[in-house]
């Protein structure tokens, strides 16, 4: 099927817009024509929007969700990147993928009710996607098609319905629904916020007015502790660790980074743990460290895992194929003839 590369915009983007998408190129063209500097942080306004911006830090530490507040479209707007500011400050790696969960899961619920050119309007013009429509189809789903780099670069995890060999492909384009747009620019908006953050410093950075210093230091407070509880938990696990698999010691990892699991990944490290005897409590404590973690959510599921809720199954761990299946086998030397990974671990305890 043709594709129509002469699909012309008709996309209206108001200050609402602004507000909701402050990372678009649209609203960095905005903030540029404000003439908004660094030092004007050192006034009634700008420490509004120092106000705003630690709001948006605190949302997703306390929350793990950050809401779009539109009654003053530019403090809304201006906060977005004084929040980015103030988290290259802390240098924080686990609080920065926290921030951009949040702030990325904001975009998406957003973005979940646009209409579909908004979303491609967004993603072309902020990201540089190549992203076309099917000739001769409708605003509708399926009419869409991304490049398949760029598809590639911003698959949201490993399952089976976003690999390349489950997609319809025409001519290095893969068909994507509108709500798969979105989520694909979810996981973009994600990596652009940590990338942003860890941008380094610029030879001779700004002089920082002190008020920016005071609002670090207030964010410290909150932060400092909620991090304590979301790393110590992972000490605990580390006992036995070494008997693990190496498929579950690369879970583990990723979990002491602060990044997110997939479902499946979350899956196979949580039926992993219950079944070789760690409780409910200990298994929500190690997911305790997701960007994303809710406690309530998590504790159902893990019982749901556990047999304890629901149809009152408990689950069992994927065997080594599936994890291969799934690219979440991460195999050693000692992997060699092991068909499940409890197998894996009983034998390293025998030993």
């Amino acid at each position: 099927m043709p594709l129509n590369t002469t699909v012309k915009s008709r996309v209206t983007f108001d200050a609402t817009d602004l507000a909701k998408y402050p990372f678009s190129a649209d609203a960095v063209k905005y903030i540029d024509s404000l003439g908004f500097s660094i030092t004007d942080l050192d006034s009634d306004f700008g420490r509004r929007i120092l106000e705003r911006a630690s709001e948006r830090i605190v949302s997703a530490i306390k929350r793990r969700r950050i809401l779009t507040l539109l009654e003053d479209v530019d403090t809304e707007v201006l906060s977005y990147p004084v929040s980015i500011l103030l988290l290259k400050k802390i240098q924080d790696d686990i609080l920065a993928k926290i921030y951009a969960v949040a702030e990325s899961k904001r975009v998406y619920s957003l973005l979940l009710s646009e209409p579909v050119e908004k979303i491609v309007y967004i993603a072309k013009t902020t990201f540089k996607w190549n992203i076309k429509k099917v000739l001769g189809t409708d605003f509708e789903e399926g009419s869409w098609v991304i490049h398949f780099s760029h598809y590639l670069s911003n698959i949201p995890e490993f399952s089976l319905h976003w690999k390349l060999v489950n997609r319809v492909l025409l001519n290095g384009y893969v068909v994507v629904s509108r709500e798969e747009l979105a989520r694909l620019l979810e996981e973009q908006i994600k990596r652009f916020i940590i990338e942003k953050v860890h941008t380094p410093a610029e030879p001779q950075p700004l002089t920082v007015p002190k008020v920016v210093e005071e609002y670090v230091d207030k964010l410290l407070e909150e932060w400092l502790p909620q991090r304590t509880r979301i790393t110590h938990p992972l000490r605990e696990v580390e006992v036995s660790e070494g008997e693990y698999p190496p498929c579950i010691r690369f879970l583990l990892d990723k979990t002491r980074r602060g990044e997110n699991l997939s479902h499946v990944e979350r899956f196979a490290l949580a039926t992993f743990m219950l079944s070789i005897g760690k409780s409910v409590d200990e298994v929500v404590k190690i997911f305790s460290s997701m960007p994303d973690f809710n406690e309530a959510i998590t504790r159902y599921q893990v019982e749901h895992l556990a047999g304890l809720k629901g149809s009152r199954k408990k689950y069992s761990p994927f065997k080594c194929e599936n994890m291969r299946t799934h690219g979440i086998c991460i195999p050693d030397k000692k992997c060699e003839g092991i068909r499940h990974p409890l197998q894996y671990f009983l034998f390293k305890r025998r030993r």
